[in-house]
């Protein structure tokens, strides 16, 4: 069986945690083993599957994975959510850890999917469905959120510094130790959010009112470095 491997771990690490994995060095090794040639760059929704599929496989390449790499590999204009189809990945448990950064997710449905630790920096997320995700410790910094359906989402000890949330649904939401500090928060509905320790500071579009209440309700910031939306 031919095998990823990260040339800076042991062996016997390779395939136990994929996130810490040098993927521009998994896709050299895959396009040599399984001849591949890549005429044009990886997009991000691509690199980010073959990231997820990596886990999935425990870092194997060959045998019933091959035939998904090259799906993978063969569809550089494919959304993220067709390219997990192709490789036969459930976004509801196959994401949790992942690297996903930079990756289009507008008006996707997610909702009630694990992913735990997921890195989303820069991805495009605005109107997507997460409600009732599973966001714990996820790196949103810089994201779009806007209009995305958080209803009931766990974002405990997220980081969603500069990220946009403007006009985002919050209802219900666990924003315990999370990171809003530069974050847009325009309009953004608070109802039944838990907010004990989020971290608040040069938010665009929160008024002074919306700030009282949410260090009210034992969010962390300074007044002083909070844009009033008026």
């Amino acid at each position: 069986m031919t095998v990823f491997q990260d040339a800076g771990a042991p062996a016997e690490q390779a395939g136990a945690d994929r996130s810490r994995v040098d993927l521009d060095a998994a896709i050299e090794q895959i396009t040599q083993a399984l001849n591949l040639a890549e005429r044009h760059p990886l997009s991000p929704e691509q690199r980010a599957v073959l990231d997820c599929l990596l886990a999935r496989s425990g870092g194997a390449i060959d045998g019933p994975w091959a035939g998904a790499i090259a799906a993978i590999w063969a569809n550089p204009q494919a959304s993220f959510l067709d390219l997990l189809t192709l490789a036969q990945l459930n976004p509801q448990q196959d994401l949790t850890g992942r690297q996903l950064l930079g990756v289009r997710l507008e008006g996707c449905d997610l909702s009630g999917a694990n992913l735990q630790r997921v890195n989303l920096r820069g991805s495009q997320l605005c109107d997507a469905d997460l409600s009732g995700a599973d966001l714990a410790e996820a790196r949103l910094a810089g994201a779009d959120l806007s209009g995305a359906l958080l209803s009931d989402v766990n974002l405990t000890k997220a980081d969603l510094h500069k990220a946009s949330l403007a006009l985002a649904n919050l209802s219900g939401a666990n924003l315990s130790g999370a990171n809003l500090s530069g974050a847009n928060l325009s309009r953004v509905n608070f109802h039944r959010a838990i907010v004990t320790g989020a971290v608040l500071g040069n938010n665009e579009g929160l008024t002074a009112e919306d700030y009282q209440q949410l260090v009210a309700n034992g969010a962390i910031g300074d007044l002083h470095e909070t844009e009033s939306g008026g």
